[in-house]
């Protein structure tokens, strides 16, 4: 035998090695992460973000059929994946509405990821499911000009476009409060809607996901917009899976719609394949969620979320430090 074939032999070897070293060593991290501090650790919270359950489910199967490794690696591996995928099902997977018939308000949540032309997707939505608001992040860096298409297509509803990426279309009166960063890099945005059952506050966010810096921050400056205020609800791109540390302030104060009242998985990201939960909407005690529907579509890789409620006891007014803006941003 020459040498070439042997060479390539012991190269073509060391490789498999090393990529099975790499796999087993990446699996034991992802499922240590999320047996401990999850993205509690400024640090590696990229790595807890990019080992989801699903993947790391995904991982642990495919090193059970690699034939390269010893037949209890093999087994090890198999085991690993069925527990991953019993704890991940378990997790994220929720059995459905409580009801809808006696919905008060029904909210569509979506992230548009930035398209350049009107979303005639979002109409479609809107039309067929006549939510009373809408909140949109990434509605495209020309949003702003497409306001009065949007309400040509849309009689009866008014929007509002914030610079930051937060399109806003409501049918029952609203009035734009307050919009700006998140930590100096998100993005927020709130209105005081006034819906037949009552006053309430409405927070649209979009957490910017930059891998460098932490999450909770944003993630506390948004839920500061709420505090108090019982009837407040808060929704958009998180970019932080529910399975966050940083989301039990949250559960203190709010209610997940889709954990109290979501069917299927609540993971609504990455084109239809249940990997990461970053959108979502939060409600404060005065809402019980009665109805959550993600939709996929091919107009972006996030689901829409559409939520029916029921206002449990209606407020009289929002209080509020801050005096209303009449005009749109």
């Amino acid at each position: 035998m020459s040498a070439a074939p042997v060479r390539r032999s012991l190269i073509l070897s060391t490789l498999v090695r090393l990529t099975l070293a790499a796999g087993w060593l990446l699996l034991g991290a992802g499922i240590l992460l999320h047996a401990t501090v999850r993205d509690g650790i400024d640090r590696i919270a990229i790595a807890f973000y990019a080992l989801p359950l699903p993947v790391l489910a995904a991982l642990a199967l495919g090193l059970s059929g690699c034939r390269s490794q010893s037949r209890r690696s093999r087994a090890i591996a198999a085991l690993l994946a069925i527990a991953l995928f019993a704890a991940w099902i378990t997790r994220s997977h929720h059995g459905g509405a409580i009801s809808s018939e006696s919905a008060d308000l029904t909210v569509l949540v979506w992230n548009l990821s930035r398209p350049e032309a009107p979303s005639e997707k979002l109409v479609q939505l809107i039309l067929e499911h006549q939510p009373d608001v809408i909140s949109i992040v990434e509605p495209g860096r020309k949003a702003g000009d497409h306001i009065s298409w949007y309400e040509e297509r849309l009689p009866g509803y008014k929007a509002a476009w914030m610079p930051r990426g937060i399109l806003w279309l409501s049918r029952v009166p609203s009035r734009y409060r307050s919009r700006g960063k998140l930590d100096g890099i998100g993005a927020y945005a709130w209105f005081d809607v006034r819906h037949p059952s009552g006053m309430f506050r409405f927070v649209s966010i979009d957490v910017h996901p930059y891998p460098l810096l932490p999450r909770k921050p944003q993630l506390t400056e948004a839920l500061a917009w709420t505090e108090g205020r019982p009837h407040a609800i808060l929704a958009g791109d998180f970019n932080t899976p529910l399975e966050s540390v940083h989301f039990a302030p949250y559960r203190t104060e709010l209610t997940n719609a889709f954990e109290k009242a979501g069917r299927g998985f609540r993971e609504t990201w990455f084109w239809g394949l249940p990997l990461l939960s970053l959108d979502q909407i939060w409600c404060g005690p005065e809402w019980l969620p009665l109805s959550v529907k993600k939709i996929h579509t091919t107009a972006s890789d996030h689901a829409a979320l559409l939520a029916t409620f029921q206002r449990v006891k209606p407020g009289s007014s929002v209080q509020s430090g801050n005096q209303p803006h009449e005009s749109q941003p």
